[in-house]
């Protein structure tokens, strides 16, 4: 699939009273918090973050003790992403990223997981962690007659990867359009809106790129 969404970045004190009713006419269709751990993976040299690729394993913290150990029998959602690319829309900067999610436990064979999306992965033995996020997401999906589009609002904690302590914390919200007939109407509303609250666009095209600048800053990202 192509998921297309714009991300925003701002302060620890950011905040929207709500979402009902921040684009007049719209309506709130779900509204949740979810709290969850990503670990990404990649082999020794970084092949795949070279490639302007990614692979991740995301799981809900309540199925984790408190060393947040990955046991085979873990529930969550394994991604291959691409690196995407940059798209305008009446001023609103989006990134378009092919994406495949599958659904599985951690110790699944991923050559099974992805084989029937007609995906090579490289091969699980010369993968290693290469970085871990613990986020608090409070997720609200909007819709404008038949336009849909999921602001997902972070609070992201960059993990050590040698004892899980929190190495930096930011905070990011993406804005997803859902609508599979592509309406953007309803999306650049939001997105002005919340610009107008205060968020600014990123300067760190995903989650994984601002992590690994802090924990590999030697790759120069």
């Amino acid at each position: 699939m192509i998921e297309e969404e714009v991300k925003l970045t701002t302060g620890p004190d950011f905040s929207v009273a709500s979402y009902e009713g921040l684009v007049p006419g719209s309506a709130v269709d779900a509204d949740r918090v979810t709290k969850t751990l990503t670990t990404y993976f990649d082999t020794s040299d970084f092949s795949m973050t070279m490639r302007f690729s990614s692979l991740r394993f995301r799981c809900a913290l309540a199925d984790l003790d408190e060393s947040l150990t990955l046991h085979d029998g873990v529930k969550g959602t394994w991604t291959i992403k691409d690196g995407g690319e940059s798209s305008t829309s009446d001023g609103v900067i989006s990134v378009k990223r092919h994406e495949i999610n599958v659904k599985g436990a951690f110790g699944d064979p991923l050559e099974e997981l992805f084989s029937r999306a007609e995906v090579s992965t490289i091969e699980r033995e010369l993968l290693r962690p290469i970085a871990r996020i613990l986020s608090n997401r409070h997720s609200t999906e909007i819709s404008l007659a038949k336009e849909r589009v999921a602001i997902d609002d972070d609070v992201a904690n960059v993990l050590s990867l040698e004892d899980n302590s929190i190495a930096h914390t930011f905070r990011e919200i993406e804005v997803e359009l859902l609508s599979e007939d592509g309406g953007l109407t309803l999306r650049n509303a939001v997105v002005a809106k919340l610009i107008e609250a205060g968020a600014r666009y990123s300067e760190s095209p995903s989650k994984l790129h601002l992590a690994l600048s802090i924990l590999h800053p030697k790759l120069g990202l």
